[in-house]
């Protein structure tokens, strides 16, 4: 009987015995957990301009717009052309393109390299510091001639103290600008004439004819003849016209003084 119940309990259990895990009995492995780690960014280092100076002119530096690297020896040569037979050739191509700027420089640029000429082979920088002659003027223009007619604006801007331009060919290069400050005020002898008050100089006309019932200060019997008052009106017609004209000649010659003064002019003018 108990043999019988000891069977039947085993079976109820799902048909085997059951065992407690021991301190004999080995657990199942687990896998180590690991951190994932980003490797650090690697900044990108800033390519150095590699620059050359100048000799001549204009102080310049120049480098190459691809960061290349240039040969030993080698410098851009600034000539003056303002003092050249060719500056008035040199004028009269730039005034064909820019005619209301002054023109106050101009150099002829080449790469040299031992103190020779040398052929340029890929697109270049320039950059000219803003000197003395330059600081007078604002909204500088650049442009390239090639040929007495061939003439070439060159996009420009002005930072950090110099005109910066690109440029794949050397030639002579001409400076334009506007002559910087504000407008001249009017001088002390520009003031407009005070509006004539109410009252004063009553009785008499612009021309100095007596109104009628003026109080002249003469002798209300005393009779004007006829050639003395035609003599009188041809007088005063003679000096209306002889003002107006010194008016006119004055005034024209403000006009011109004010023309050669703001118009556009050229180094040496």
């Amino acid at each position: 009987m108990i043999m019988l119940i000891t069977v039947l309990c085993l079976n109820d259990t799902g048909g085997g015995p059951y065992y407690a895990q021991g301190p004999d009995t080995a657990a199942a492995p687990t896998s180590p957990v690991t951190a994932e780690t980003t490797a650090p960014e690697t900044p990108t280092p800033t390519p150095v301009r590699d620059e050359i100076g100048s000799t001549g002119y204009l102080k310049i530096k120049a480098s190459y717009s691809d960061n290349s690297i240039f040969e030993e020896n080698v410098s851009i040569n600034a000539e003056d052309m303002t003092k050249s037979s060719e500056f008035e050739a040199i004028v009269n191509a730039v005034r064909s393109a820019e005619r209301e700027q002054d023109i106050f420089a101009a150099a002829r640029l080449t790469l040299q390299k031992n103190g020779r000429d040398t052929e340029l082979t890929k697109k270049i920088n320039i950059y000219v510091e803003i000197t003395e002659e330059f600081s007078d003027y604002e909204s500088i223009s650049v442009f390239r001639t090639e040929a007495p007619e061939a003439v070439t604006k060159i996009e420009a801007e002005e930072a950090d103290g110099y005109i910066t331009f690109s440029t794949d060919k050397m030639g002579v290069f001409v400076f334009t600008g506007v002559p910087g400050g504000g407008e001249t005020t009017p001088g002390e002898g520009d003031t407009e004439a005070s509006p004539e008050q109410p009252g004063e100089n009553a009785g008499a006309t612009a021309s100095g004819i007596p109104t009628a019932g003026a109080d002249t200060g003469r002798d209300e019997n005393e009779i004007i003849s006829p050639g003395a008052f035609v003599l009188w009106l041809l007088t005063a017609l003679a000096a209306g016209i002889g003002a107006g004209m010194g008016i006119g000649y004055v005034m024209w010659g403000k006009y011109k003084t004010k023309r050669v003064k703001r118009g556009p002019k050229v180094i040496g003018e």
